[in-house]
């Protein structure tokens, strides 16, 4: 019995350590996403008058569409860095026990 009650007490440990990981990863990684997804929608708002914002392709100058293609290869870029940013902390992450207490959690270094 008491075998049966620490096992129980050991998997519950488990599955609230690995609830917290990956609830505290996917907020990391939601405020990263929107963070960088706000800085392209900034570069939008001040620079998309000198590709056309809002218009379409066909219709853009010549002009128009190199820097187009430019603001496209840097979208690209801060995109690609977000996302390798981000499973860089993911990889950070798995060397801590994670536990939520309430609204804070608690990391402590394996």
């Amino acid at each position: 019995m008491r075998k049966a009650v620490a096992d129980r007490q050991n998997y519950d440990k488990e599955h609230k350590e690995l609830t917290s990981f990956k609830k505290l990863q996917k907020e990391i990684a939601r405020k990263l996403r929107t963070c960088f997804i706000g800085d392209l929608a900034r570069i939008e708002k001040f620079f998309g008058k000198y590709w056309g914002h809002g218009l379409s392709y066909d219709k853009l100058s010549p002009a128009q569409q190199k820097i187009y293609q430019l603001y496209q290869d840097l979208r690209t870029d801060i995109l690609n860095a977000g996302n390798k940013l981000i499973r860089g902390i993911e990889m950070d992450l798995k060397q801590y026990t994670i536990l939520l207490n309430k609204q804070y959690s608690i990391i402590n270094k394996r």
